[in-house]
């Protein structure tokens, strides 16, 4: 995977679901020595974020949660792993959430980027610096280039085109 020395030089905090990545970023973090936070939450909870600096937090407290993330320096995020859609709770909601809730409301029904790129955009106004997990880990992606024996036509580049 390359050099663990990705990413922001200040703490990250690792929006962590499920699967490998939040622990790939985790773990190359710690190798750099850069510091790092990992949040999960309610029902998301994965094994291998007890061996590393990790809060858990609810959904509904989202002012609790960015007043943690202040707390603990962390002024980059990064949102890694599968995740569901949660069943919230309204009658946990922090005052912070209230104030979200119809933005967040609408950002659900766009769809599944649509939320995400929203949420981004809601820790972006509270003052987080949002990066994606190709920021992270060196050699995460690959760069532009035929990966198999087919190159593409025409008709496959149109259709790149326009799906980009």
């Amino acid at each position: 995977m390359g050099s663990p020395r990705a990413g922001p030089e200040g703490k990250l905090a690792i929006i962590a679901g499920r699967d490998a990545l939040p622990r790939l970023i985790a773990e190359h973090r710690c190798a750099a020595g850069l510091p790092y936070l990992v949040i999960s939450f309610a029902g998301e909870v994965e094994p291998w974020i007890e061996g590393h600096p990790h809060q858990a937090h609810r959904f509904e407290q989202a002012g609790r949660l960015f007043a943690a993330l202040r707390e603990a320096g962390c002024g980059h995020v990064v949102f890694a792993g599968a995740m569901e859609r949660p069943r919230l709770k309204p009658w946990r909601a922090d005052a912070k959430t209230v104030k979200l809730a119809g933005k967040v409301m609408a950002l659900m029904a766009r769809g599944d980027d649509g939320l995400l790129s929203g949420l981004a955009g809601i820790f972006e106004a509270e003052g987080f610096t949002v990066i994606g997990a190709q920021d992270c880990v060196v050699g995460l992606t690959c760069g532009a280039a035929v990966l198999g024996r087919h190159r593409p036509g025409e008709a496959d580049r149109a259709d790149a085109a326009s799906a980009w």
